[in-house]
């Protein structure tokens, strides 16, 4: 499609414009919400809006240094290699080492580890006391059976840690794709809630979530880097006791086969690299600490987002602009939607819908392309239903092209006007009555002829009136020759009906009448005038009017084509010609020049018939024999025989007065 032209149509009512543009606003609305509630329900679809704000969330949210209020000790393969055996991890490896990190005074110690199952029993007990005896909070890891776990597990593990501090371990994983973005809810137990293993070292007081909390991941600028020191824990016993002290310290597994998570740094790094669960309880205890909080999902900002970029795009592409100028603008506004929704996440830790927005733009955009190219193909019919009746076909691909040439409305403009007919019509019709079949014939031959020299010459056919033809030059297309193209028309119209009157008398041996021909130039209103049912593209006004009698006036002064002197004016190369008079048609007022357009060379040239057509301005009168003279040189000169009828009435000068049409 070369181009959508929306700027041309049949003129409608205001109320009807604006009642298209509100259908338009209520139709983006409706792609607005039924994107959003696609992308939010729609599995695959969900994940991308999900992954386009895991991206936004570790573009565009705040970096921090590595972190200098928790670190982690981790449980690695090598710390497993220092044991007899690998699970359960050994009970007396974990009461030394809570023992030892508690000597150098943290603020709290958590352990991301669910003790379900017995081991030996004097190990049990030795980490059980190191729970309970220690002079700091120590938080243990808890679950329930909805969580996972099997009655047994659930009731060994309430009994273990009955007398101590306990955190919830449920990271809630998104069904979709996988990823962990929230904690779970506190778990109901009989003696109290138990909040997330990371809000389990703070103040119950200070801790309100009641439900699933987003958390706020916050990275290094160097993503590749960890946002916490993290030291392996069977070296624990060796780090300086500052690297310790006052620091909330976190322990957990960090086997690459073993609880370990996907995370919104997956939609970065890529490769399905995964987070160990101690990790992304630092990370929530991180922005408790700070205050911070990460709204993934206010849902009035999404609608909001969502009906601004369809409306937008529904603006951009039902404006004036062309269609890359349209393209280039919804691409500004998906980046100046995104340029939002980066400063809110950068500002207020919003994180608004993502794709949905985008895709609201672009549906639009693509809903209104739609309705657009269909109202461009309506608009194609119409002008080809409406004009190719009027004008070539080259002609109407152009204005198909660019509608914008027709016009919005009707409108005066200069034209040149040409009007044609048959001489005796009626008798040639009269005579064949007959022979209805012959009529047809011949008819149908003679404005077939004359219809393709119109077309041939860029001419706009105005209608047919039984055996005339009218049409102008000028519309719906301007030109700027419209004058001298309708002089050169006449003449080969002039050519053509000659030649077909001669055929006709030798195929049929009946007379066919002289074509004549009358032309005016001026203005008229242009555009589609007619009933709500019906209506054509037409010319209205005087300059038609004056055509037609034009070609009337040629029954008086016995010439086939008369033209007026506003046509001379406009011509830059007129055909050659003379002067017939200043003629007042009937129904006129003023006096109108008028010429004969020469078409034969047994008539008085331009040259001898100006200098006696000149006599008669002058109202000389050797005039009379001037114009006898030429008579019996050009005995078939029927121009020269009226100016002579005159003379010798006693009328002189140059003006003639019409008493019929």
């Amino acid at each position: 499609m070369g181009g959508v032209h929306d700027h041309w149509r049949l003129e409608v009512s205001e109320d009807a414009h604006n009642s298209r543009l509100m259908q338009s606003a209520f139709a983006a609305m409706a792609v607005a919400i039924a994107t959003l509630f696609t992308f939010t329900t729609f599995p695959p679809l969900k994940s991308l809006d999900e992954k386009l704000r895991d991206l936004f969330h570790v573009a565009f949210y705040p970096k921090a240094p590595v972190s200098e209020d928790i670190i982690l000790i981790t449980v690695t393969e090598d710390t497993l290699a220092t044991m007899a055996y690998r699970s359960p991890v050994d009970r007396d490896f974990f009461a030394s080492l809570v023992a030892a990190l508690a000597a150098h005074n943290p603020k709290g110690i958590a352990l991301d580890f669910l003790f379900d199952q017995p081991t030996e029993a004097a190990k049990d007990e030795n980490l059980r006391a190191a729970l309970n005896g220690a002079e700091i909070l120590i938080s243990s890891a808890y679950a329930r059976v909805d969580e996972g776990l099997t009655e047994k597990q659930a009731a060994y593990l309430n009994a273990f840690t009955s007398t101590s501090v306990r955190g919830s371990a449920v990271l809630m994983a998104d069904g979709n794709d996988d990823v962990v973005r929230t904690v779970g809810a506190p778990l109901e137990t009989s003696s109290g809630l138990v909040h997330p293993l990371g809000a389990s070292l703070l103040s119950p007081d200070g801790v309100t979530e009641s439900g699933e909390v987003t958390i706020a991941f916050q990275f290094p600028p160097d993503l590749t880097k960890d946002r916490f020191a993290k030291y392996p824990a069977h070296t624990a016993a060796y780090l300086p006791p500052d690297w310790i002290a006052s620091k909330y310290v976190l322990i957990g597994g960090d086997i690459p086969t073993e609880d370990r998570f996907l995370t919104p740094l997956n939609a970065v790094i890529g490769g399905q690299s995964r987070m160990p669960g101690v990790e992304i309880h630092a990370h929530y205890l991180q922005q408790l600490l700070d205050g911070r909080n990460l709204n993934r999902r206010p849902f009035w900002l999404d609608v909001g987002f969502t009906l601004f970029m369809a409306v937008g795009s529904l603006l951009i592409f039902r404006s004036t602009l062309r269609v890359p100028q349209k393209v280039i603008g919804l691409c500004i506004l998906v980046a100046l939607g995104w340029g939002a929704s980066a400063l809110l996440v950068n500002q207020l830790g919003a994180i608004t819908a993502i794709a949905s927005p985008a895709a609201a733009a672009i549906l639009t955009a693509g809903a209104v392309m739609g309705q657009q190219w269909r109202a461009e193909q309506a608009q194609r019919r119409f002008i080809r239903s409406t004009f190719s009746r009027f004008v070539s076909p080259a002609v109407v691909d152009q204005l198909i092209d660019d509608p914008e040439r027709i016009g919005r409305k009707p409108e005066l403009r200069g034209v040149t006007c040409i009007f044609t007919d048959v001489a005796s019509f009626t008798t040639f019709i009269e005579s064949n009555r007959d022979d209805t079949d012959l009529i047809e014939k011949v008819l149908n031959k003679y404005l077939s002829g004359m219809t393709d020299l119109y077309f041939e010459h860029g001419a706009t056919i105005d209608k047919f009136i039984g055996d005339a033809v009218v049409g102008f030059f000028g519309g719906p297309l301007p030109a700027d020759d419209h004058a001298e193209r309708a002089l050169n028309l006449s003449v080969e119209l002039d050519k053509f009906s000659e030649a077909f009157r001669r055929q006709v008398w030798e195929e049929f041996q009946i007379t066919f009448g002289e074509t004549r021909i009358g032309i005016h130039t001026g203005e008229v209103l242009l555009g589609n005038f007619g009933s709500d049912k019906f209506f054509d593209y037409t010319a209205i006004g005087d300059t038609m009017n004056t055509a037609a009698r034009l070609e009337s006036a040629n029954k008086t002064f016995g010439t086939r084509t008369c033209f007026s002197d506003a046509t001379l004016a406009q011509a830059t190369t007129p055909v050659p010609h003379r002067p017939i008079g200043d003629v007042r048609l009937k129904g006129k007022e003023e006096f109108l020049r008028i010429y004969e357009l020469l078409s034969s060379s047994d008539v008085a040239q331009p040259d001898e018939y100006a200098a006696a057509f000149s006599l008669i301005e002058a109202a000389d009168p050797t005039s009379i024999a001037c114009f006898e003279n030429l008579q019996t040189k050009y005995p078939n000169d029927q121009l020269i025989a009226f100016h002579l009828d005159r003379l010798r009435s006693g009328e002189n000068g140059t003006q003639v007065r019409m008493t019929s049409k």
